[in-house]
């Protein structure tokens, strides 16, 4: 297997990992293909794809805000997890975002979301019960 930064000619393989992973996802606003070429092109942000062979079967999304890293959208092919796919995608992703001189990482996971969770535990990753999240959207798909 090889991990590798990857682009948008890898978007329907993307999403497919999504949906089989049963992450939620925006096909129609943040996530769609127009919303990762905009981010991509004009904002530090990478995809780092996990390939077998020829096939990608995880992916995670790496950006920062100049301060902190955020580690989004990691998600492994349902038929690929429990290999430890994963847990090289997002040691590559904090790789990549130390170099850019980030050394804060983060991850925003949905409360119901236990799998996340404890795998984000098992990584080192402090889950922060004091912080309450806000935010606004121009739509539901963003």
């Amino acid at each position: 297997m090889r991990i590798e930064v990857i682009g948008l000619e890898h978007y329907e393989s993307i999403c497919k990992i999504w949906e089989r992973s049963g992450l939620p996802y925006k096909p129609k606003g943040r996530d769609s293909y127009d919303s990762l070429k905009f981010r991509l092109e004009n904002t530090p942000t990478w995809i780092l794809g996990a390939f077998d062979d020829n096939q990608l079967v995880g992916v995670v999304v790496a950006t920062h805000d100049g301060q902190r890293g955020w580690i989004n959208r990691l998600a492994t092919d349902p038929e690929y997890q429990r290999r430890g796919i994963a847990k090289e995608l997002l040691t590559e992703a904090e790789e990549l975002l130390k170099k850019k001189g980030i050394g804060l990482w983060a991850a925003l996971i949905e409360e119901d979301n236990i799998a996340s969770r404890k795998f984000f535990s098992k990584q080192d990753y402090i889950e922060s019960p004091d912080l309450i999240y806000y935010s606004k959207r121009i739509s539901k798909d963003y």
